[in-house]
């Protein structure tokens, strides 16, 4: 599974997940999706296809994705 930032030329998935595999540490069997966006408790795939986050707690906290006060939160953060 890895996380793609959308471009105008679209997202490469084949391409994206090669990367992921030479650069992220293989520590666990990774499922063969590329996540492009997510708001709550749902993402997208870069292929469209729409999921329910149900991993939400592995190494990470459960806010969800996007949540608007904690993007204001590090958007209103000033650099030290």
């Amino acid at each position: 599974m890895a996380i793609a930032r959308e471009t105008k030329g679209g997202i490469d998935h084949d391409k994206t997940l090669s990367m992921y595999g030479q650069y992220v540490m293989n520590t666990y069997n990774r499922l063969p999706i590329v996540f492009v966006h997510g708001q709550g408790v749902e993402l997208w795939d870069a292929k469209g296809k729409r999921y329910l986050d149900f991993l939400a707690g592995i190494a990470v906290n459960g806010l969800g994705h996007c949540h608007p006060g904690v993007v204001n939160a590090i958007r209103s953060r000033r650099a030290c």
